[in-house]
């Protein structure tokens, strides 16, 4: 992201804030079951990072998460990466809108403009992140239309979350995503019609944006279309075109066709040759050359790009790992950037993170192997995203530790 890290607020706001519009030509029916349930996050004093959970011991045989992430003390080198993996993507649709990213008021749909656009089918992702630079506070909604004169459509949710403050990243709103309940939601939208969701009222100079999972079917369960749109608004909607795209910047909207990598990385050999050993992903010269980043096409252009920083992706990450350092060793795994600043997420039964940003070419370990015998293998398993205001390439490396 492109957003100039001043300060860094968290805030999440969580709530479904107006989630139906009615008007003369947008109707559905809405029902909803179970309570909003959102994960704590608790902020140490000490160490200034947000953690989800307390303290664990040092792991004896197995992989553990590190909570709360610990320094690694590691400047990095990018002459140390490794180039060898394989990327297998789960298909769905990917509904992405992060340009403009600063939006004007120009940008509005009082003025006549959608941020994104674009027909989808099926199940899916949604994500938006952008910056309210207008002159004022503003609506922020994704709007769901039936495209079809004939069926009526069934929009699903379970797995949403929202931010909105000065100078935020959506960590928190990561971690409720991957790791908290949320309302389920059920929307049914007759032939032609649309409904609005995700509605939260934005403060002018707020970051804002929405990570969303949506199931559309037909009646009997199929897999149906609908046009969703990303809009931001003062006071009426009347969008009929495309937000101009930020000055020199392509890419960045539109929608591509998977939102889930599974990215496998050749064995690493840990042995007392090498300190650390590291791969890197997210930009076009990474250690797969590109293959993890997803094609984005811009509806308003037509054109195709590769979305460098795999912002809104929830990758899972396999790291094969074997021991030739000593008997009995701990590595730890980090995460850190060379591209810029960055907030190191994971999940691994729970979620770990960094909502402080850390400089560029330092790291915090996030994960530990857990005592290894000497040329033992362990396959460490972990779910992988990078929140807004990250930087790439993202660095993932493995080192010995205590």
């Amino acid at each position: 992201m492109k957003l100039y890290i001043k300060s860094i607020i968290l805030a999440s706001f969580l709530s479904i804030c107006s989630m139906l519009f009615l008007s003369s030509n947008c109707s559905a029916t809405l029902s909803s079951n179970n309570s909003l349930s959102v994960g704590s996050v608790t902020e140490s004093a000490s160490s200034g990072y947000t953690v989800a959970n307390s303290m664990h011991t040092i792991a004896m045989s197995s992989p553990t998460l590190i909570i709360p992430p610990q320094a690694s003390g590691i400047t990095i080198h990018t002459s140390s990466s490794n180039n060898d993996g394989s990327v297998i993507s789960k298909s769905g649709f990917f509904f992405y809108s992060n340009n403009p990213e600063s939006v004007n008021d120009g940008d509005l749909a009082d003025n006549g403009c959608w941020l994104n656009r674009a027909e989808v089918s099926g199940n899916g992702q949604v994500y938006a992140w952008h910056k309210n630079s207008t002159s004022g506070a503003i609506n922020s909604v994704l709007y769901i239309i039936n495209s079809s004169d004939v069926n009526t459509i069934t929009v699903k949710t379970n797995q949403y979350a929202l931010t909105t403050g000065v100078g935020s990243s959506d960590v928190a709103a990561w971690d409720s995503y991957l790791g908290s309940s949320q309302t389920s939601i059920s929307v049914s939208v007759k032939p032609g019609q649309c409904v609005e969701l995700f509605k939260q009222a934005v403060a002018r100079e707020n970051n804002f944006g929405l990570i969303a999972a949506l199931d559309i079917t037909d009646t009997e369960g199929n897999p149906a279309k609908a046009i969703l749109e990303d809009v931001v608004y003062n006071k009426n909607v009347s969008a009929a075109k495309y937000a101009k795209l930020d000055e020199g910047i392509n890419g960045g909207r539109g929608v591509g066709l998977s939102y889930q990598n599974t990215i496998t990385f050749e064995p690493i050999r840990m042995s007392d040759s090498n300190d650390y050993t590291l791969y890197n992903i997210g930009a076009i010269n990474d250690s797969l050359n590109g293959k993890d980043l997803v094609k984005i096409k811009d509806g308003s252009t037509q054109k195709e790009s590769l979305l460098e920083g795999n912002y809104g992706e929830v990758m899972t990450i396999i790291l094969p790992i074997k021991n030739f350092y000593k008997d009995q060793q701990n590595f730890g795994i980090f995460i850190g950037s060379t591209g810029g600043y960055s907030f190191p997420f994971v999940r691994l039964q729970e979620n770990s993170f960094v909502a402080s940003p850390v400089k560029p070419f330092t790291a915090y370990n996030m994960i530990q192997t857990g005592k290894m015998a000497f040329g033992s293998s362990e396959k460490v398993s972990f779910t992988l995203v990078i929140p807004a205001l990250s930087s790439t390439p993202l660095i993932i490396g493995i080192h010995p530790i205590l």
